[in-house]
């Protein structure tokens, strides 16, 4: 066996190379010593504002030495103005002209003191290294009148920053002042150790409020929402609002997680407060996503997307909505962008038959002779390699993407295609599709659904609707005419989830319903707590007693069948029946 080759040796520096070595250190030490010497203060940061370099006079300035200055935000470094400002916006360094900026500030009135500073980025460096001289200019002031001429322009510049930096509408930080706050808050940290907390807001319903009343009614609740959530902070806090109907908190108070829900709680409390709009009462409500934080290398662009993870898991998630971040949350959230690729790569697909984009049935059975009623269509997901989502989960995702609309109206032209030759047909069963809240809001549905029904020869009153509380509560006046053209034409309309929300009674009666389906967790067996069995019995009673028809979820035993039965539940679903299948 050949004996392994030595290793190479090491390169030698030429006598040349180290000699030029040699020449530029000393070249750089005597120009260190002459930097050192000039009596403004320079520096050089990267093109966002972090420091890579400064002279003497620099490090006199902001009152520490170099090592503890670099790769900190220049703003934090330099004093504030006389008025305790921040002598200059790190936003606004991003984006810099090939001119760069100047301005001057008073930093103390009595004595006097003020100083110009300039930048500019390096233009024949790719990274665009901004290059920054701060001096001196008490001595230059010799009347009253030139230092006012300075106040007025700071004066001036600290509007006009006002203006760049705040909400239009609510006179908030905006998304560049949240940032540059951000960038303070991560330099205070690497500084003094602790926790930072971002809750991202987001307010339901907005565009109900927009399309129904007008941008004047949303801007007026924009503004009254961040006046609430302003009440329930500390002066150092800061509330942003992003756009739209979105909000940023960002605090360094929490100091545990249970802190951090607790501030949450209470955002969520004061904005749910009602809200009078002219004649009208509304009940404001928003999810709200948590990110907290001690690294400060983490940034603020990674810490928002941590709180909108958080955010779209409370929105989501069927219970309190509220969220804290953590890793799980970003696998779930990875795959739902999986899912959203695949599925709008298979929408663009135009044939009938997609794959991995299904119908599945549940049966909804007569609990009297247990024969059966009726067919669920349900909408099933399964990207190559993901699991399957189906029901209320995958309805979900649609609706998070915008695609509700157009799946909706695949899913019953397939399901009434796939029941055309079986007993719905001849009318002898019927069929369920859930209903979301945009297909209503869109308008257009019972038109759709009366050209399927006539294309299948399918009795329009075979045809139900689940809706959920969110479609039915309180909706605007397209969705209503919506609903009341579907009772017309025979259409049967179900209230979903029944028993587990807050629709008022009113609102049953008022409404065109013809069935109620429990929700499952009213669906227990016989043996459970006396409470829990009474409000099954309370729910079933209200609606036999308004003339609705019940359907029950979730039934698995048959104990559960047989109590359901007794109380004058006619219709059923549920494990007890089989799953739902292709």
């Amino acid at each position: 066996m050949p004996e392994p080759s030595p290793p190479a040796p090491p390169s030698r520096i030429t006598a040349e190379e180290g000699e030029l070595v040699a020449r530029l250190r000393s070249t750089l030490g005597r120009l260190e010593a002459g930097l050192a010497t000039i009596s403004d203060a320079l520096a050089i940061t990267d093109r966002h504002g972090r420091l890579m370099w400064c002279n003497q006079a620099f490090e006199q300035l902001a009152g520490r030495p170099r090592l503890l200055l670099l790769d900190r935000a220049i703003t934090s470094l330099l004093p504030p103005d006389a008025e305790g400002q921040p002598l200059f916006n790190l936003a606004l360094l991003d984006g810099q002209t090939t001119e760069g900026r100047n301005l001057r500030a008073v930093l103390r009135h009595e004595p006097l003191r003020a100083v110009a500073i300039e930048w500019k980025p390096v233009l024949s460096d790719p990274e665009w290294p901004l290059v920054f001289c701060v001096r001196d200019i008490s001595a230059d002031l010799t009347s009253e009148a030139m230092r006012q001429e300075v106040l007025r322009i700071a004066a001036e510049r600290r509007q006009l920053e006002k203006k760049v930096l705040a909400c239009a509408v609510t006179g908030l930080p905006n998304r560049l002042a949240l940032e540059q706050r951000l960038a303070l808050a991560f330099g205070q940290l690497r500084e003094y150790p602790g926790l930072l907390t971002l809750l991202f807001c987001d307010l339901n319903g907005f565009k109900q409020v927009n399309d129904e009343h007008g941008h004047a009614a949303g801007d007026a609740l924009l503004v009254a929402i961040g006046e609430r959530l302003q009440s329930c902070l500390r002066a150092s806090d800061l509330v942003s609002r992003l756009g739209g109907d979105e909000f940023v908190v960002l605090s360094q108070g929490p100091a545990s997680p249970q802190e951090a829900m607790t501030l949450a709680l209470r955002l969520l409390e004061e904005v749910g407060r009602p809200w009078r709009l002219e004649d009208r009462i509304l009940h404001p409500a928003m999810s709200v996503g948590i990110a907290m934080t001690d690294d400060p290398d983490l940034g603020g662009a990674e810490l928002i997307r941590r709180a909108d993870v958080a955010m779209y898991e409370a929105k989501g998630g069927g219970g309190l909505p509220v969220a804290l971040h953590d890793s799980s949350l970003d696998l779930r959230s990875r795959s739902r962008e999986h899912l959203a690729t695949w599925l709008q790569r298979t929408l663009a697909d135009e044939s009938p038959e997609r794959e991995g984009l299904t119908l599945h049935f549940r049966p909804i059975i007569d609990l009297g002779d247990g024969s059966l009623h009726g067919l669920e269509a349900i909408l099933a997901l399964e990207p190559p390699g993901g699991a399957l989502q189906r029901g209320a989960e995958a309805l979900a995702v649609v609706q998070r993407l915008g695609l509700a609309v157009s799946l909706g109206r695949w899913s019953r032209t397939m399901a009434l295609a796939r029941l055309q030759q079986g007993p719905a047909a001849a009318g002898t069963s019927a069929v369920a599709f859930q209903v979301s809240p945009g297909e209503l809001k869109e308008g257009g549905l019972s038109a759709e659904l009366e050209r399927q029904a006539n294309r299948v020869g399918l009795n329009p009153a075979r045809i139900a609707l689940l809706l959920s509380e969110e479609v039915l509560s309180d909706p605007p006046a397209a969705a209503l005419m919506e609903l009341e053209a579907l009772w017309a034409m025979g259409v049967r309309l179900v209230l979903d989830g029944f028993g587990a929300g807050s629709i008022h009674l009113g609102g049953l009666a008022r409404l065109p319903l013809a069935m109620v389906r429990l929700h499952p967790s009213l669906c227990c067996d016989p043996g459970d707590n006396v409470h829990q069995r009474r409000l099954r019995q309370a729910a079933l009673r209200l609606a036999l007693d308004l003339d609705l028809e019940v359907i029950a979820e979730g039934i698995e035993t048959e104990g559960q069948l047989q109590e359901l039965r007794s109380l004058g539940c006619r219709w059923g679903q549920g494990p007890r029946f089989g799953p739902p299948l292709p």
